[in-house]
């Protein structure tokens, strides 16, 4: 199956619609797909479908994705086991596997 490349012209609706579950704690209209890429890319990764992975898959380029996941504070095992796997790392190699933490705040 072929998908188009989703630009930034429609990432905001693509956000608004298809995401908006994966970001109901924030504002989306305050949400910049370049500017808080991370946040994005983080959050659908650890907890969106397969679809919601498809379209930021689609929107961010490979190196981007692989940059953003390796150096993130955290993420979820699953998510760098699976993303390890894809880009041939080992899970080591992401910042986030190093974390003793199992939630992303102290409390």
């Amino acid at each position: 199956m072929s998908y188009t490349k989703v630009t930034d012209k429609r990432i905001d609706d693509i956000i608004t619609l298809l995401l908006s579950p994966l970001f109901w704690d924030v504002d989306k209209t305050k949400l910049s797909p370049n500017l808080n890429k991370q946040f994005i890319i983080c959050r659908v990764m650890d907890r969106g479908d397969i679809e919601a992975v498809k379209i930021v898959m689609n929107y961010y380029d490979k190196a981007t994705i692989k940059e953003v996941l390796t150096n993130a504070g955290f993420i979820e095992k699953k998510t760098i086991s699976f993303f390890a796997n894809y880009f041939d790392l080992s899970p080591t190699d992401f910042k986030a596997w190093k974390s003793d933490s199992t939630i992303p705040w102290n409390i």
